[in-house]
C-alpha cells in the first residue's frame, strides 16, 4: 500500500489519500509496534506503526515567528502496518518531524509514546489496550487536543526553541528521563535567526537569537503536570556542581553555583554556547 500526500509541497491536498490531507513532509522514521489486544484471528499480534506527522515548509521562515493557521504535520500516527488503515491520530500544538520514542512492556507490546515538536512542545502518551478490529481504546490517553498529552513548553519569549528530532527516554526507578536538545537544523549558520548575525564583539539584541537547551526530563508516566513544565521549572547546570538525591520516590536534582544553591525534582536543563544547537537526536548509552 502506498499513503499520503504526494507531493513536497505541504499547502497542496489535491494528491492526499483519504484521512491523510493533515501529513507533512515524513521526516519521522514509523516504528514499528504492537499494541495491547490488537490481533489477527488466530491472536497474533497485528504490527502497527507510529510515527510524528512530519515537517511543515512553514518552518523554512528563517525567523522567530511561528507558523500561522493550520500546519501540517502536527500530529503522532498510529497506523496498521499490514493496510494502511490510520487507527489513532493525536494532535499537537506544531509539527512533528521527529522519530518518536517507545516504551514496552515485558510483553513487547507499547506502553508509553513520547515526542516532541517545532514548537518546543514535548509529549507523552500512555498507551493502554485495543480491540481486535481497531475501534475501541481502553485506558489511552484522550486525543482531544494536544493539552490532554503535553509534558512540557519549553520556548521562552524571545527564545523560540524547535524540535526537528525526537527524544531519547530512559525509563529510571521512579521516573522516565526524557533527554532532548533544541536547535533548528533547517538553519544552522551563523547568519540565521538563532545567531542573529552575531560575533563574539557584538552584544546580542534581545530577540534577534535563540539560547538552545539540552533538557532532561523526569516523567512520572501515572499522571499529567499541570501546568506543563517549563524552562524555569528545571534546574540550570550549566554551571556549579549538581547531585541527586531520592526520598520517598522522589528524585531532587540540587545544583550548586557561583554561592546559590537552585533545586528541582522535574528535570534540568543546559545553556548550548555562542550560537550552538543540536542538530541531532540525543543517543544514550549505559
Amino acid at each position: 500500500w502506498r499513503k499520503g500526500c504526494f507531493t513536497s509541497d505541504t499547502t497542496d491536498d489535491t494528491v492526499c489519500s483519504t484521512g491523510w490531507s493533515d501529513i507533512g513532509q515524513t521526516w519521522s522514521t514509523p516504528h514499528t509496534a504492537f499494541l495491547s489486544g490488537y490481533v489477527d484471528g488466530g491472536g497474533n499480534p497485528k504490527p502497527v506503526l507510529v510515527f510524528g506527522g512530519g515537517y511543515d515548509q512553514c518552518e523554512d521562515t528563517n525567523n522567530q515567528t511561528r507558523c500561522t493557521g493550520t500546519r501540517k504535520g502536527a500530529g503522532i500516527w498510529f497506523v496498521d502496518a499490514d493496510t494502511g488503515a490510520i487507527l489513532r491520530i493525536y494532535p499537537t500544538n506544531c509539527s512533528v518531524p521527529g522519530d518518536v520514542a517507545l516504551i514496552k512492556d515485558i510483553n513487547g507490546n507499547v506502553t508509553y509514546v513520547y515526542a516532541a515538536d517545532s514548537g518546543g512542545y514535548v509529549y507523552r502518551i500512555n498507551v493502554g489496550t485495543v480491540d481486535t478490529t481497531g475501534t475501541t481504546f481502553t485506558s489511552w490517553t484522550s486525543n482531544s487536543n494536544a493539552g490532554q498529552i503535553t509534558l512540557a513548553s519549553l520556548s521562552e519569549t524571545n527564545h523560540a526553541r524547535k524540535f526537528l528530532n525526537g527524544p531519547s527516554v530512559v525509563p529510571a526507578s521512579d521516573y522516565n528521563a526524557v533527554l532532548i536538545g533544541s536547535g533548528d537544523r533547517e538553519h544552522p549558520l551563523v547568519s540565521d535567526y538563532a545567531c542573529g548575525n552575531r560575533s563574539s564583539t557584538l552584544t546580542p539584541t534581545a530577540g534577534n537569537f535563540v539560547t538552545n537547551q539540552f533538557y532532561m526530563l523526569m516523567d512520572k508516566p501515572t499522571g499529567y503536570p499541570s501546568p506543563a513544565v517549563t524552562a524555569g521549572d528545571l534546574v540550570d547546570v550549566t554551571t556549579g556542581t549538581s547531585t541527586t538525591a531520592t526520598v520517598s520516590g522522589i528524585t531532587t536534582i540540587t545544583n550548586v553555583s557561583a554561592g546559590v544553591t537552585t533545586t528541582s525534582t522535574k528535570g534540568w536543563k543546559f545553556n548550548y554556547g555562542f550560537c550552538e544547537q543540536s542538530v541531532n537526536e540525543a543517543l544514550t548509552i549505559g
